[in-house]
């Protein structure tokens, strides 16, 4: 207990400051609560703690929201004064199970979580506290951490995402041919030729990231989610059908997008990759049919020798049955010059 002396126009008062409650005070004094000039700081009922400058009230309004895929971001209302921060709490169920996971200081009223699972609902509380004291919590809330559509920019990085999103997936699923150890009836050369495709297909996707990552690092997409269970991979001509689509539609996407680059470097360097796609279509063709023209069909190439492109959306559409992370191409270019057969 200290001691001040207040003085007013009639007589010197002492003025106390107890570290306590009104009722521990009381206890410790024998005195009422109608003490003539008891002073008791910071104290706003009979079992406030008396610290002086800290009124540690509830926070309240406590929101969770997802908007950014694998986040959910929190906010709320402070409501105390000279707290040390804040304390949130997280469950996977309303009433029990919850956990710190994270603070945050004084004054701040948001937080974010990215330890999250997707499609799993979360309920967070939060609470002030100091170093001897906490608040009451705010009401339970609740965000499911659905997934959130990927956005893949605009502009020269928006078609280079656009780019790296396809050789994901072409990755993704020559990855996972192998790692089931081919499909049954696979020769020594097939073998040989997906897994070259396999090789090619991480070195794009790999360049990609690099480059996007040096170009504008905070608007490279993350790693896609794909999903195969359509694809027979003990089958022959499920697997080889399947290989077909993604190299025909790779080389319709560089084509119908290579219109909108402006780096004349990156044009380049798409120049060079859509004609290694253009090698791998051929390639899958003639394992579908050997020694035929389908190497080159006309369902791909048309009268006049030039091989088909597609707009980003009809390449994004095609390649949604398989990448099942939303993507939102809105950024993007839905036209420009296409070539039909």
């Amino acid at each position: 207990m200290s001691e001040k002396i207040k003085k007013t126009e009639e007589t010197t008062i002492p003025e106390l400051r107890f570290h306590g409650s009104r009722k521990s005070f009381l206890v410790f004094s024998g005195a009422s609560l109608a003490v003539t000039g008891l002073f008791l700081a910071g104290c706003n009922n009979d079992d406030d703690p008396m610290m002086p400058g800290v009124n540690l009230a509830d926070p309240t309004s406590l929101m969770a929201s997802n908007v950014t895929a694998g986040q959910i971001v929190l906010s709320w209302t402070d409501n105390s004064q000279g707290e040390a921060g804040f304390k949130v709490e997280r469950s996977t169920t309303a009433a029990s199970g919850f956990q710190e996971i994270g603070q945050v200081g004084a004054d701040i009223t948001t937080y974010t979580d990215t330890s999250v699972d997707v499609n799993t609902e979360y309920f967070y509380r939060v609470r002030a506290f100091t170093s001897t004291m906490t608040s009451g919590y705010t009401a339970v809330v609740s965000s499911e951490s659905g997934t959130v559509a990927v956005n893949l920019g605009s502009g020269d990085v928006g078609i280079l995402n656009y780019a790296y999103a396809l050789e994901q997936l072409e990755a993704a699923f020559y990855t996972a041919v192998i790692g089931g150890g081919y499909y049954a009836s696979a020769s020594p050369a097939e073998k040989e030729i997906i897994l070259d495709l396999q090789k090619h297909e991480v070195i794009h996707r790999e360049f990609f990231k690099a480059a996007i990552t040096a170009a504008a690092p905070a608007d490279i997409i993350p790693s896609l989610e794909v999903d195969f269970s359509a694809i027979n991979f003990n089958e022959r001509a499920s697997v080889l059908a399947t290989a077909q689509t993604f190299e025909d539609l790779g080389v319709s996407a560089y084509n119908g997008a290579g219109q909108f680059i402006v780096n004349p470097d990156y044009l380049v360097l798409a120049g060079k990759i859509v004609s290694v796609e253009a090698r791998h279509a051929s390639a899958i063709r003639d394992l579908l049919n050997p020694n035929s023209a389908d190497f080159a069909g006309d369902d791909i190439i048309n009268t006049s020798g030039l091989e088909i492109t597609r707009s980003i959306p009809d390449v994004l559409a095609a390649a949604g049955a398989f990448i099942t992370t939303p993507l939102d191409a809105s950024g993007l270019p839905t036209g420009g010059f296409q070539i039909a057969v």
